[in-house]
This record gives C-alpha cells, sequence and structure tokens, in this order.
C-alpha cells in the first residue's frame, strides 16, 4: 500500500509558492549552568552500561522584549492565517 500527502496545511505540510521571508536575529546571547552526573557499570570486558542525570538551567533571557517569542508556528495554515 503507498500513500503520498501532498495537501495536508492544517499539519505543516502543503505547497508554498512565491514564498520569502526576511527577518533581523533579535536574540541576545544565553547563558546557562549545566550539571552532569553519572556511573558506568561494567558489563562486560568490552561492554559498559552508563547511566546518567543532568539538569540545565538559563541564568539570562535570550529575549531583547518581553513581548517578543522565541519560536512561533501556525496550525492554522501556512501562512499564519485563519481560514
Amino acid at each position: 500500500m503507498n500513500i503520498e500527502i501532498d495537501d495536508f496545511p492544517e499539519h505543516g505540510m502543503g505547497q508554498l509558492q512565491n514564498w520569502s521571508y526576511e527577518t533581523d536575529n533579535l536574540l541576545k546571547i544565553g547563558t546557562a549552568l549545566i550539571a552532569e552526573t553519572g556511573i558506568a557499570f561494567d558489563i562486560s570486558d568490552r561492554f559498559k552500561l552508563y547511566s546518567g542525570i543532568y539538569a540545565v538551567y538559563g541564568l539570562s533571557d535570550m529575549r531583547k522584549n518581553e513581548k517578543s517569542s522565541l519560536v512561533s508556528y501556525h496550525t492554522t495554515s501556512l501562512e499564519g492565517k485563519t481560514q
């Protein structure tokens, strides 16, 4: 069974024609505090199993103003307009 999906705009699939977009990078440099720890278990001479945890804590905001969004995704159409 072969299925081809070529027009499914509500899930981000569709046809784009004459598309162009320009933007400036409006983000600041981000800083974070990162910690990681773990333990390795010897399973055999040639195989080890590693288990660990990590944590990341953001120390700064990358947005230049509070009203800007880092990511935008329009679920209703490719153009970002409601149908």
